[in-house]
């Protein structure tokens, strides 16, 4: 399996920052998340179907996270009020729990903490900066999906899934 290396790394790194999070329930969400998502990818990777069923799979996941990004970055400039946010996430926000830095707010798009939209979100970056390298026709549409991902999982301050990211863009 071809992304075992890279994926056992997200997973690692996320177990690692949730044994130092402030809240390690929330951040075990995410990690559990992120197997989920390469139980899936190996579960594709395994299976007998052809290999565009897989690609329209992976190709799924990509267009997920570029629909939920502008939700986040929305969210990280303005917070939960309205429409923005649940009411479960507005009362956290409510409490504080999504406060970040120099008055933004830490997003969680539809999930519920910021470190499991991490976890989506830096997974989906990966995810499609390997498509983009792979597929040179899409490449400008992949890469653009990536950055919005990127930018959607910066705006969780989720520090686990960012150190996951960058070890599996590494390899």
């Amino acid at each position: 399996y071809p992304y075992s290396l890279a994926q056992i790394l997200l997973i690692v790194s996320g177990f690692i920052a949730t044994l130092a999070s402030a809240i390690p329930t929330d951040s075990m969400i995410g990690v559990l998340q992120l197997v989920v998502i390469f139980g899936l990818c190996y579960l594709i990777h395994c299976s007998r179907m052809p290999e565009e069923k897989c690609i329209e799979l992976v190709r799924l996941c990509i267009y997920l996270g570029a629909i939920l990004a502008p939700l986040a970055l929305a969210q990280f400039l303005f917070g939960y009020r309205g429409w923005l946010g649940s009411t479960e996430q507005q009362a956290d926000a409510a409490d504080g729990l999504f406060d970040a830095a120099g008055g933004f707010y830490r997003s969680s798009a539809t999930f519920g903490s910021a470190n499991a939209a991490g976890a989506f979100f830096f997974a989906v970056f990966v995810i499609a900066i390997l498509h983009a390298s792979v597929y040179r026709k899409t490449r400008v549409i992949y890469g653009a999906m990536a950055a919005l991902c990127g930018a959607a999982g910066f705006s969780t301050s989720s520090r686990g899934a960012l150190m996951g990211a960058i070890l599996a863009v590494s390899v």
